[in-house]
């Protein structure tokens, strides 16, 4: 490590399937969550199991930012039951989906984000969300 430069404390996690997530000390950035349950008519479930869903909303509680990124609209990487549980839970979350000619993801996750914010992020750009938090 370079003299002056300030050390940072992230943690990658892999959750499930499709769900990994970077964590900070106050933001963490969750990609596709399909942490319980099954998809596609009962037919997928996850293996291993995920950690359960309780000890992880115990700790995203505790951040300032939450980021929800969904990168496609396929039944286990969008699950419903998931981000419908994410968005009733947790009061400090943000969707993250990439900006498409189609407009499907972002009306099927507007059914139930409510007032969750919904950020259409354009490919191969910055994002800064830290003045977020």
């Amino acid at each position: 490590m370079n003299a002056g430069k300030q050390q940072v404390d992230v943690s990658l996690l892999i959750h499930s399937h499709s769900c990994c997530e970077i964590r900070l000390k106050e933001v963490s950035l969750l990609c596709d969550p399909w942490l319980f349950g099954s998809c596609y008519w009962r037919s997928w479930w996850n293996f291993p199991r995920p950690e359960g869903l309780e000890s992880l909303l115990k700790v995203w509680k505790q951040k300032k930012l939450v980021l929800i990124y969904i990168t496609h609209l396929h039944w286990d990487h969008f699950h419903g039951p998931t981000l419908k549980r994410l968005a009733s839970e947790l009061g400090n979350i943000r969707f993250l989906i990439p900006k498409t000619p189609e407009s499907r993801l972002h009306q099927d996750l507007a059914l139930f984000a409510k007032s969750i914010p919904i950020d259409q992020l354009i490919h191969a750009k910055n994002h800064n969300y830290y003045p977020l938090i």
